[in-house]
């Protein structure tokens, strides 16, 4: 059971696991017809009853407890927008420095005659190793990271699903490539522009 972690037996199969007859102290009871209405009039019923100790509805659990989980909706979607510009941020910065820093060598193989894709390229290469890179690095701590948390989250009378699906890889993984594309196509004028003469009049 993922609410309640409750376990059910009958008579013969405890008397053969614990070797002793079988003390009641629980009643799963299972209604024909499971509207609300029904099911909170049985409990109404039963409750008045002095033996009754307590009627917990499996419907009234799991709502809870998909309540409590629905709420962190909003706090996942601010964990990925943050993790998602911090990698812009990450790839522009990266990206900005290793072609300020190489503006020489870009003029030289411009005026060697290089087509421009060559020139993007002689700096794209480079990114897209590392964005490669931080792919394949981000996927392996993010399972680890979301077993971790999946595992201290939930309330201690409920488990969620603990494994993820390729979607959810995919999408970690398209979005990374989306960024990465987005600071290609901002990046390349700036590659484009360079002042060839100047950059090599410049002295270091």
């Amino acid at each position: 059971m993922y609410a309640g972690h409750g376990v059910y037996m009958n008579r013969t199969y405890y008397q053969k696991v614990y070797g002793k007859s079988a003390t009641m102290n629980a009643y799963l009871v299972t209604l024909k017809h499971a509207a609300s209405k029904r099911v909170n009039a049985f409990s109404a019923r039963f409750n008045h009853h002095e033996a009754a100790v307590q009627t917990v509805q499996s419907q009234e659990t799991k709502q809870t407890i998909t309540n409590i989980l629905s709420n962190l909706n909003n706090l996942i979607l601010v964990l990925v927008l943050s993790a998602s510009l911090l990698s812009l941020v990450v790839l522009y910065t990266l990206t900005n420095i290793n072609v300020s820093e190489r503006v020489r060598e870009l003029s030289t193989l411009k005026v060697l005659g290089f087509y421009p894709n060559e020139v993007l390229m002689y700096i794209y290469r480079e990114t897209n190793i590392l964005t490669g890179v931080g792919i394949l690095t981000g996927v392996g701590v993010g399972y680890a990271f979301h077993a971790y948390i999946m595992a201290l989250l939930p309330p201690a009378n409920a488990m969620v699903a603990p494994g993820l699906t390729w979607l959810n890889v995919g999408i970690s993984v398209v979005l990374t490539i989306v960024f990465s594309l987005i600071i290609m196509v901002m990046m390349n004028h700036k590659i484009q522009s360079v002042d060839m003469l100047e950059a090599l009049k410049s002295v270091d």
